[in-house]
């Protein structure tokens, strides 16, 4: 059995992790770590889990023994735990934002903060398995894009030569779809995740 942890496993990206590898034959969840939750069942923030579990929320010590860590945490607050876990788990699969973008100067742009693990940068494989299957077969640290990015990445693979003219895009923000707290002026609302 491969024993697995996911952190940040009370936002909507750790509840599908939560949901997919309880339902898989070969791994074993054994944390599903919240700063918010500790010590709630899982099915009290996620609903849909009602019946597939009674774990709880714990705190990062569970996760010492784990051969894979999932971090599903907010985009700026991943680059310590990445610090503290990718010598210490045999894969890190990293769901933020914080190791996507390779260049420094291009991350300072975009989240306002200067990137505080640039070492570790080349380290990760981007997780697009049509792009990338013969390195992330073994990879140990992994950097998932977000569905938007994976959509505009896939949907612009084919253009052709970098010689060709390159469209001007624009691109329009939208919520963070795999965040629970939205920026204070973004008007989202909450799925019910037990709904039929």
């Amino acid at each position: 059995m491969i024993r697995a942890a996911v952190f940040g496993a009370a936002g909507y990206i750790g509840g599908e992790l939560l949901r997919l590898l309880l339902g898989h034959p070969e791994v074993e969840l054994t944390a599903a770590v919240s700063s918010r939750f500790p010590g709630k069942r899982l099915d009290s923030v996620h609903p849909n889990l009602r019946s597939a579990t009674d774990l709880t929320f714990t705190t990062p010590e569970r996760a010492e023994d784990c051969d894979v860590v999932f971090l599903a945490t907010p985009h700026r607050s991943t680059m310590d735990l990445v610090r503290h876990w990718a010598d210490r788990t045999d894969l890190l699969v990293d769901l933020s934002g914080d190791f996507r973008l390779r260049d420094t100067e291009v991350y300072e742009r975009y989240y306002g903060v200067p990137h505080e693990a640039p070492e570790l940068l080349d380290r990760f494989v981007p997780g697009i398995p049509e792009l990338h299957r013969d390195r992330l077969r073994t990879a140990r640290l992994i950097s998932v894009p977000g569905c938007m990015a994976n959509a505009a990445i896939l949907a612009l693979h084919p253009w052709p030569p970098a010689n060709w003219p390159f469209p001007q895009c624009c691109w329009t923000a939208v919520p963070d779809p795999a965040g629970r707290v939205p920026p204070p002026a973004t008007p989202i609302c909450t799925p019910n995740a037990a709904a039929p």
